[in-house]
């Protein structure tokens, strides 16, 4: 009877172990081996994104899937959860390290590690050109940051880069070109130093609020604005509340295409590859298209009621210059002179 009892209890646990390999086939895996994927087992990844379903962004990541989904005949399918539906971006990364997320096309903060913070150097580029020399892979900024992530069990497989950011407010900020001048104006700024100190030296008083909290903090005077958002995103997010858009283009607003990395060795390698066509495609789409999308979003932004107040191009170059002179010196400590040095030259 014990003997029949033990073949039952033996019996019972390898059928629960095959019951939990076969669940491996049809979500993400932890384990790093190849897994198995048909249309009738399909992998599916689970991507989280921060911004609304109507945001470029959220676009590119529904264009994604169905690439994807086309392109492998069902083998390969992506859950899109935009608008901060599984957290907000730092929780999603967390996620993703730990593999309980499998992809995010986020903004990512300097939680896990500052040197991250080289995603908002300020003035970094002024044209379109040198911004997608920087972004694209094969840089030396591309080749440092995508290093960082590595060491968090993610990879990076591209970056969208979402236009450039100015500062959205609720009353027009004093003297609002001249960085010599308190503006006068308290604007929400992202959890990173390069923004405190950028913002600092642009004569803006600051407070850090999460983003998810932004939108509540304008309605209840916690702040007067927020530097962090493109055009597009002011209009996307901010349209109805804010009433001032001053396009400095002080930093680049990039996303990144991250998998976690024991989820990308699982995938089958037919699958990498139209996973990674297909983000490669976006990418390339957002860099053509962002200087087009910048012009119908400042349009857009104005049609609903924001005043754009206007900056040229020779005086966008002084601030450059400002912004160079006084607080790049600021973050060598923080970066080291060799690693910013090491990013410029993709720009000289």
């Amino acid at each position: 009877m014990k003997k029949k009892l033990l073949c039952i209890a033996v019996s019972t646990i390898i059928l629960l172990s095959l019951a939990l390999t076969g669940c491996g086939k049809s979500s993400s895996s932890g384990g790093g081996d190849k897994v198995d994927a048909t249309a009738d087992n399909p992998i599916t990844l689970k991507l989280a994104g921060q911004f609304p379903q109507d945001n470029p962004a959220s676009i590119a990541a529904e264009n994604i899937k169905t690439y994807v989904e086309e392109k492998s005949e069902g083998r390969l399918l992506i859950d899109t959860y935009p608008a901060n539906q599984l957290g907000d971006a730092t929780l999603v990364m967390e996620g993703i390290m730990d593999g309980s997320v499998d992809m995010g096309l986020l903004y990512n903060s300097s939680s896990y590690d500052p040197m991250i913070e080289i995603n908002s150097l300020p003035y970094l580029t002024t044209n379109m050109d040198e911004v997608r020399k920087v972004y694209s892979e094969g840089s030396n900024y591309y080749d440092i940051y995508t290093g960082l992530f590595d060491k968090l069990n993610i990879k990076v497989l591209g970056i969208h880069v979402d236009g450039l950011i100015g500062v959205h407010s609720m009353k027009e900020p004093v003297d609002y070109k001249n960085f010599d001048v308190n503006k006068q104006t308290l604007i929400r700024i992202p959890a990173a130093d390069v923004y405190n100190i950028t913002s600092a030296d642009m004569g803006y008083p600051t407070v850090t609020i999460a983003f998810s909290d932004l939108y509540t903090s304008l309605q209840t005077g916690v702040c007067e604005g927020g530097i962090g958002q493109t055009v597009i995103g002011t209009y996307t997010s901010f349209r109805d509340i804010a009433k001032y858009y001053i396009p400095y283009r002080a930093f680049v607003e990039c996303l990144d295409y991250m998998i976690n990395k024991d989820t990308w060795e699982a995938l089958p390698d037919d699958l990498q590859e139209i996973l990674q066509e297909a983000i490669n495609i976006e990418v390339n789409k957002q860099f053509d298209n962002v200087v087009s999308l910048e012009e119908e979003y400042t349009k857009k932004l104005e049609e609903a009621g924001v005043q754009i107040l206007p900056i040229t191009d020779d005086e966008r170059k002084e601030m450059s210059e400002y912004i160079r002179t006084n607080t790049w010196p600021k973050l060598y400590d923080k970066f080291g002179e060799e690693t910013l040095n090491k990013i410029l030259e993709d720009i000289q």
